[in-house]
């Protein structure tokens, strides 16, 4: 019996799926069944796809038979594939088909989408519980692991069919050509003779760096642009002696140990991820599948979740690796925005102070603080699960610089619907200079006990000593006024969003309109000030018709920009009348928030 048939068998356990999970119903959506079909009678907009039906539960099963769906703007997108489980199969002329549904994502979040997740309703509710392996490509001689090769499905270029896996084994017969005509380089690693298959696109995600961004950077720009957005060549003045790499905003600390091999080792690291990337620009027009290659070639130890397939194990998702030992890393955290052209310079003459930090040795979390344990310091998102770092870990010096702050872009709010056509923390325009790319999805929280939920409590308490009206809102979900919280993200598949969440409520006191921002962390609070807006009367200060516009959109944009609101943005709204004032979170019993924001913006006489 085949993989999919014991799905259809329902002879799988299942367990709860091993992380938080975003709502990526916009993604979903867009193959959703439309209620006017009868008349329009159109067909899917992807190829081979079913329609979604939200309230049904899909499992993914595979990906697209090239690595890169499609490139659009500065996004790469990959066509995840799954199965229909409410009804898998259809007959059609006597032969029985899956109900498949094509979805494409960002490339920045594939890793949400392994084999053997399921999906409903745009969420990830649970996923198939499989064995675990630890398994080893050996160390590389002369650039060849004698356990390890690549093999496709389909070599267009040899005009050769192979056999990885047999596809019987995995799916049902009138599906098997899917796999036939597959042109993505398999990696297979025999260990203790039985054949290991790792889909590349697994591989690409779990060994090139921790942020998500860097893989979305490497499939979507030339080598130049790749340069320039990894700070290659920019160099500390201050350390011009010894080997060292600065790190983007946009990346976490630990991305500095392939970007370090990709400064310095140029015959491997360099040439391979170079080559990677010249492969995946030109996959359009060339029939060569694309080859996602170790980037080092010291031994690889691989921890996966597998299918077993008659003695081969088709990894479902990569949960651990270890990293190449070596030199200690000196890192540089580049935590402003530079002016494009100049390179990095330091504040004063003094060498900065060096911090040692090593990486944890036992399974982590990478949404927890992964930095120094300095206050309000960011937080990876690069992949919110459980990911296992296996080996020898390396030691990396951090040296924090300082920067003037001579780029100033205004940073864009978009919509949902554009988030899938937009890289996170990209400039556009003509000239890349209209401004910073953020996305507001609705999100949750991952902790019950952050401040954002007493300053709701603090919210009802204060209209209900004076009489007015409270409501939370989303630009998704628009103004609600019950207990279960939806907050609006401000994670932009950066790696190292802070803050990441922000709580917006709306207060009406007689006939003035007050709205209170405030930000978090999804597991922890921060010390960032919240803040209160009063609205003109001939203002509109949510703008529902155009929220990315809105005056909401532009004050979280600063913050996301600045990570705090500047106080210059402050002097400049409160130059002709009292609109914005911010607020503390002291922790006695007496105090309330609220009250202490909208106080110092009304005259009206209000109770504690």
């Amino acid at each position: 019996m085949s993989f999919v048939d014991e799905l259809i068998g329902k002879e799988f356990t299942y367990e709860s799926y091993d992380s938080f999970c975003p709502d990526f119903s916009v993604f979903f959506n867009k193959m959703k069944y439309l209620e006017n079909h009868a008349e329009l009678n159109p067909r899917p907009p992807i190829k081979g796809s079913s329609w979604y039906f939200p309230s049904y539960e899909y499992i993914v099963v595979w990906y697209d038979s090239s690595l890169i769906f499609q490139r659009k703007n500065t996004q790469s997108h990959i066509k995840v594939k799954l199965v229909n489980l409410k009804n898998p199969t259809y007959k059609k002329e006597g032969v029985t088909y899956l109900s498949i549904l094509y979805i494409s994502v960002p490339i920045n979040i594939l890793h949400y989408f392994f084999i053997g997740s399921v999906w409903k309703d745009g969420k990830a509710i649970k996923q198939i519980k499989l064995k675990e392996y630890l398994v080893t490509a050996n160390q590389a001689f002369e650039g060849n692991r004698d356990n390890v090769n690549y093999q496709p499905f389909y070599d267009k270029e040899n005009h050769k069919y192979n056999e990885p896996f047999s596809p019987n084994l995995y799916t049902i017969e009138s599906d098997c050509n899917n796999y036939k005509y597959d042109k993505n380089q398999l990696i297979k690693i025999q260990q203790d003779g039985i054949d290991f298959i790792i889909h590349p696109l697994h591989l690409f995600c779990a060994h090139y760096g921790m942020s998500a961004d860097i893989k979305r950077i490497l499939t979507t720009y030339d080598w130049n642009e790749v340069k320039k957005r990894f700070y290659l060549d920019i160099n500390e003045p201050s350390l011009y002696h010894e080997k060292h790499v600065v790190v983007s905003k946009y990346f976490v600390k630990k991305d500095a140990i392939f970007l370090y091999h990709l400064k310095y080792d140029k015959a491997v690291t360099l040439e391979r991820t170079k080559t990677l990337n010249n492969e995946i620009k030109i996959s359009d027009e060339n029939p060569k599948p694309i080859k996602v290659q170790f980037w080092h070639d010291q031994k690889v130890q691989l921890k996966i979740r597998g299918i077993e397939l008659n003695g081969v194990i088709l990894c479902a998702e990569i949960v651990g690796i270890n990293q190449p030992i070596g030199d200690d890393i000196t890192l540089v955290l580049h935590r402003n925005k530079k002016e494009e052209e100049k390179n990095i310079q330091s504040n004063g003459n003094e060498k900065p102070a060096i911090k040692k930090y090593k990486r944890e040795v036992n399974t982590e979390y990478l949404s927890t603080k992964i930095t120094d344990s300095e206050p309000n310091n960011r937080t990876s998102q690069s992949i919110r699960k459980k990911f296992e770092e296996l080996g020898q870990k390396r030691i990396m010096n951090t040296v924090h610089v300082q920067h003037q702050n001579n780029n100033l872009h205004q940073t864009k709010g978009i919509q949902p619907k554009e988030a899938d056509e937009l890289g996170f923390g990209d400039h556009y325009g003509a000239e890349g200079n209209i401004g910073l790319a953020a996305c507001f999805l609705d999100d949750t929280s991952e902790n019950k006990d952050i401040k954002l939920f007493r300053l709701w409590d603090m919210a009802k308490d204060f209209v209900l000593k004076n009489g007015g009206q409270v409501h939370w809102f989303t630009p998704k979900l628009g103004f609600r006024d019950d207990n279960d919280l939806v907050f609006i993200s401000l994670d932009q598949d950066n790696s190292i969003a802070y803050p990441e969440i922000a709580l917006v409520i709306r207060i009406i006191l007689d006939d003035e309109k007050f709205y209170i921002i405030d930000f978090s962390q999804k597991s922890h609070d921060i010390s960032m000030s919240g803040i209160a807006y009063k609205e003109s009367d001939d203002e509109d200060f949510i703008s529902l018709d155009n929220t990315q516009s809105s005056k909401l959109m532009e004050i979280i944009c600063e913050v996301i920009l600045s990570e705090q609101l500047p106080t210059e943005y402050i002097s400049q709204q409160n130059e002709k009348e009292m609109k914005i004032s911010t607020f503390k979170h002291p922790t006695a019993e007496s105090s309330n928030w609220v009250y202490n924001a909208i106080s110092k913006l009304t005259l009206q006489n209000l109770n504690k």
